[in-house]
């Protein structure tokens, strides 16, 4: 099977994930219940980013090592590796940092994390629980955590100090720089837009 017809496959999957995210959402909204429409987001937001990763990669065989890797450790994703060497690794409900032979960086485990970004990485310790952002060995950058949070670009990151409060930015010691507002579903930083602040894109 060639790259194109895999990638074809992918998207056919993510679109299954977000019809049935759909379905179970209105369901939730009746009973109360949300933990299917959980499971379903984090499984929306792995297949996505593994497709955005699979379209830019330099090398064509990446995909395929990382899936070689997630099956030799068990782990349902592997994702892409930052310029430090290291991915984020899911099992389950855990996920934790692996180094290019799959061995664990820090002995930290979360209940989600994204890939690392100019040497920081968004976690959540607890399911539901706030997003702060640790160093490579696994330590908080500072006490504050956040109700919302996205990567580092640049040198910054947006995040939300209070769920549906304003999104603004910080740098990498975890203090907020002026400058930044949101506006609608953008980011708006420097007179440039930045990355969505919510729903569901590709």
């Amino acid at each position: 099977m060639d790259n194109c017809t895999k990638l074809r496959n992918e998207y056919a999957e993510l679109k299954s994930i977000k019809q049935e995210f759909d379905l179970e959402y209105r369901k939730a909204l009746e009973t109360g219940h949300l933990d299917r429409v959980r499971e379903l987001k984090a499984r929306f937001e792995q297949k996505r980013d593994f497709i955005r990763e699979s379209l830019v990669l330099a090398d064509p065989y990446e995909v395929t090592r990382r899936q070689e890797l997630a099956q030799k450790l068990s782990a349902s994703y592997v994702g892409a590796f930052s310029k430090e060497g290291l991915a984020v690794a899911n099992k389950g409900d855990v996920y934790y940092f692996i180094d290019k032979g799959g061995q664990k960086i820090h002995k930290g485990e979360f209940a989600w994390a994204r890939s690392f970004s100019e040497g920081l990485a968004v976690v959540q310790k607890k399911k539901d629980g706030p997003y702060s952002f640790i160093d490579k060995t696994g330590q908080a950058i500072n006490k504050e955590e956040f109700a919302g949070a996205r990567s580092f670009s640049e040198g910054v990151a947006v995040v939300q100090k209070e769920k549906n409060g304003p999104w603004s930015f910080i740098d990498k010691t975890g203090q907020e720089i002026a400058g930044g507002v949101c506006r609608g579903r953008k980011f708006l930083r420097r007179g440039g837009e930045g990355a969505e602040g919510r729903g569901w894109s590709v």
